[in-house]
């Protein structure tokens, strides 16, 4: 819906993780929602994906940075830790963008695959 749009759900409800979409420049995407809903940001921009036709495409939006967050997420709760603990560690390790700490265009962070 843009910058500009009212908090958007599921994102905007409590104990969701919200997400901003980022390219490779670390920018946020034109298009991405801004406000206290956002937790993170995570590469949401010309991401190339399979599509319907057997082929490749590229899409660019929140929805496809989520998955992005929820797998990152999921593979640092492997070890054993619960969710909140996981989070915190998520957290962590975000690169802060934007205003320092948290800010309503990038959340915590930009969120990246773990290095292992």
């Amino acid at each position: 819906e843009g910058p500009g749009a009212r908090p958007l759900y599921p994102a905007a409800y409590d104990g969701v993780i919200g997400v901003t979409a980022v390219g490779e420049n670390k920018r946020v995407y034109r298009l991405a929602n801004r406000g206290g809903q956002v937790d993170f940001a995570a590469p949401g921009v010309d991401v190339l994906h399979a599509d319907g036709n057997g082929g490749y495409s590229a899409t660019s939006g929140t929805s496809i940075a989520a998955p992005f967050v929820t797998a990152v997420l999921a593979a640092a709760g492997r070890d054993g830790r619960d969710g909140a603990a996981a989070l915190k560690a998520l957290e962590a390790r975000a690169e802060d963008l934007g205003e320092q700490g948290r800010d309503p265009v990038y959340g915590a962070g930009l969120i990246r695959a773990p290095a292992d």
